[in-house]
């Protein structure tokens, strides 16, 4: 097949192209993000995401802090789509953490001057835990399968 000069034919997609090297079309190049299901359409893909995701390959994670959950005596941090949870929240000038601010919120253990530890656990899940710089607190999380040990300062095993 003859094709227009700068052009060559891609034998892959059967037509001229800039190159004649394979290109990945459809699923066979894993598009979609977060756990989508791939569905290949004629030359091309479909991704169906999970519930709150969009875009074409399910890119957009959805924003858990849009809705304001933490009020207006917090600040709300999201957490990557892998974490335990969604987000969490700030509370009351730095003093509090939860996943709002209200009576359930747990105190900031950032605060004791007695305590000698650099990581807390939270009653949010075994596996997130408070890391302490000064007197600011960053919630954190171990992979799963593994939980956080006070004791040990460090993810670990769960039946250890």
């Amino acid at each position: 097949m003859d094709c227009p000069d700068g052009l060559v034919f891609n034998m892959y997609l059967d037509r001229c192209d800039y190159t004649s090297e394979r290109v990945h079309v459809g699923c066979e190049s894993s598009p979609c993000q977060y756990g989508a299901r791939c569905v290949d359409l004629d030359g091309d893909y479909k991704c169906e995401c999970p519930n709150g995701f969009s875009g074409k390959d399910c890119e957009k994670a959805p924003d858990f802090c849009a809705s304001n959950p933490c009020g207006s005596n917090g600040q709300c941090h999201s957490l990557p789509y892998n974490s335990p949870m969604p987000y969490y929240c700030t509370c009351f000038d730095n003093k509090a953490f939860g996943v709002s601010c209200d009576q359930d919120s747990e105190p900031n253990p950032c605060l004791d001057d007695e305590s000698e530890l650099e990581a807390f656990a939270t009653q949010l899940d075994d596996a997130i835990y408070i890391h302490c710089n000064d007197y600011k607190m960053y919630l954190k999380y171990c992979p799963r399968p593994l939980v956080f040990s006070e004791k040990k300062q460090e993810c670990q095993w769960a039946d250890e």
